[in-house]
């Protein structure tokens, strides 16, 4: 299900006007809410569609071992993009900030963490993160494309470069402008010594889901990874994942 751009509306940050200073608040998710939208997505397939800031966006693995590519945009202006850099290096809170002592950086991001945007604003936060453990995504790295499989031998293969791209088509986004997606699911294990990078199968299991809160209205978008062929990045076979979101019961 795909739709169009949406009408004018104010944001909640302005552009360059990062709230970093700001204390944060603490993560409250309404106990009951109504269930707006529902789409399964299918294997090597992909989904787009603008979700509303306030509105929670959940990625639910249906069979287990499935990743999802997903980047976000804002939906006033699509310049404005997720980064996945600035989001693994802003997560400190203006609590917990000393001067003299130097600020770190996270590889990992799971629960209560901001997914910022290159305007370093925040896009959405994470209010779930069921599999074990938790914050096993990759947020390093570009994504699957017909070259990489071309490269290996295996023509005719879409990777997550060209479904985003078709999927982000209608609303006017070219695939030059595609960020490097935030890896839902993904599983990559690091060697310190080395440097290389190691894909492994996904700790997600059958319902497992990733759920975030929108902070902005979002062209929010994701492959449902094709990778089949050269790594066990979705167990060696695609599966479909599902789209939930919901909206607060107002006085609930």
């Amino acid at each position: 299900m795909r739709e169009g751009k949406m009408a004018e509306e104010k944001d909640l940050y302005p552009f360059g006007s990062a709230p970093l200073n700001k204390r944060r608040e603490l993560l409250v998710v309404p106990l009951e809410r109504k269930l707006v939208y529902e789409e399964v997505v299918f294997p090597k397939t992909g989904f787009a569609r603008i979700v509303k800031r306030g509105q929670y966006f959940r990625i639910v693995d249906v069979m287990g071992k499935q990743v999802a590519d997903l980047v976000l945009f804002n939906a006033h202006n699509t310049k404005e993009k997720h980064n996945n850099g600035i989001s693994m290096s802003r997560q400190m809170r203006p609590e917990e900030v000393k001067p003299g002592v130097p600020y770190s950086r996270k590889s990992i991001l799971t629960t209560r963490d901001i997914i910022f945007s290159t305007g370093e604003r925040p896009m959405a936060t994470i209010v779930a993160d069921t599999p074990v453990p938790g914050g096993t995504h990759t947020l390093v790295g570009h994504m699957c494309n017909r070259a990489i499989y071309e490269m290996y031998g295996f023509s005719d293969h879409d990777g997550c470069w060209e479904i985003l791209s078709g999927v982000l088509a209608p609303f006017g986004i070219s695939p030059e402008e595609l960020p490097d997606a935030f890896n839902v699911f993904m599983n990559v294990e690091y060697e310190a010594v080395s440097g290389e990078r190691h894909i492994k199968e996904p700790v997600s299991r059958p319902g497992d889901y990733f759920e975030i809160r929108l902070e902005m209205d979002c062209i929010v978008a994701f492959s449902n990874c094709p990778e089949d062929a050269l790594t066990p990045c979705n167990g060696w076979r695609c599966t479909p994942l599902k789209v939930e979101i919901y909206e607060a019961i107002e006085g609930k």
